[in-house]
């Protein structure tokens, strides 16, 4: 909710079942810049050399196409990345050194699979994302 004061904020769920309290996602859903997508399929990620991420989606309303700034997955307890071109997978410590990707949680941290973990890696993430949009400024 937070990162949605000041940005436009898109989630996409794989699902239509939501795993989020209810009063968040209702809060959610009522704020105005942040949109939310069920049952959506990311198909394509693809680095914009200028600027940004493309994301190709299927949606059971058909294709999402979208340019975004930034990307945060949240893939669940099992480490899931075989939806993450090859591209993205080779040029992933580029991608992170430049500040475009952040890996955090179970897929980063393996076996060390704590709430607290995940949520410091995520802390982390949001604050090196916020900082980058400040100095972009």
């Amino acid at each position: 909710m937070n990162l949605a004061k000041k940005n436009h904020v898109m989630i996409l769920n794989r699902g239509s079942r939501v795993n989020c309290i209810p009063v968040l996602h209702e809060r959610a859903l009522n704020s105005k810049n942040i949109e939310y997508y069920k049952n959506v399929q990311i198909s394509i990620l693809k680095n914009d050399p200028d600027d940004g991420i493309f994301v190709d989606c299927k949606t059971s309303q058909g294709v999402l196409n979208l340019h975004i700034n930034y990307l945060v997955f949240a893939i669940g307890r099992e480490p899931n990345r075989d939806f993450i071109s090859e591209t993205v997978q080779k040029n992933e410590d580029t991608l992170q050194k430049k500040g475009l990707l952040y890996i955090i949680g179970d897929v980063k941290n393996n076996i060390y699979r704590q709430t607290a973990i995940a949520v410091g890696d995520g802390i982390m993430a949001a604050m090196k994302i916020y900082r980058k949009m400040r100095e972009k400024k």
